[in-house]
């Protein structure tokens, strides 16, 4: 386990999101105020939760809301998780289905569609767990 000198700051995290990827070297200032503020501290939550605290310390510069993360291993739970929660806030999906029904004879003559949506965040991944459970404190 490597433990950190630092912990994840929102720069790194929006810069893995590709807040900088225009090439011009500087990074949005709007992604950073966003990652800061909504998916960094509920991925650290989330992650906080999972290991119930295990692997955290509180912020002794009140930098930071919440817990932060102490290892390599679990910044990188922590920016997976961040990607997911970036990528679909709402974390649902979504599924358009279209099948052709012949009627008629006519080839495309009308379709049926089926939409489907499914849950939101869901969890962890098994890849994700692996990691977090050597932090993870499963007695009382």
């Amino acid at each position: 386990m490597i433990r950190l000198e630092e912990p994840l700051s929102p720069e790194q995290v929006a810069v893995w999101l590709g807040a900088g990827a225009d090439g011009t070297g500087t990074i949005d200032l709007e992604t950073v105020a966003a990652v800061e503020l909504t998916v960094l501290p509920l991925a650290r939550n989330l992650v906080a939760g999972y290991t119930r605290g295990v692997g955290f310390e509180v912020d002794p510069t009140g930098t930071h809301y919440g817990p932060v993360e102490q290892h390599a291993d679990i910044a990188a739970v922590i920016m997976l998780v961040c990607g997911r929660l970036w990528k679909n806030p709402s974390q649902f999906t979504a599924e358009n289905l279209s099948r052709a029904r012949s009627s008629g004879g006519e080839i495309g003559d009308s379709t049926t569609e089926s939409h489907g949506v499914t849950g939101a965040f869901v969890g962890l991944t098994a890849f994700e767990q692996k990691l977090l459970n050597q932090y993870r404190r499963t007695t009382a």
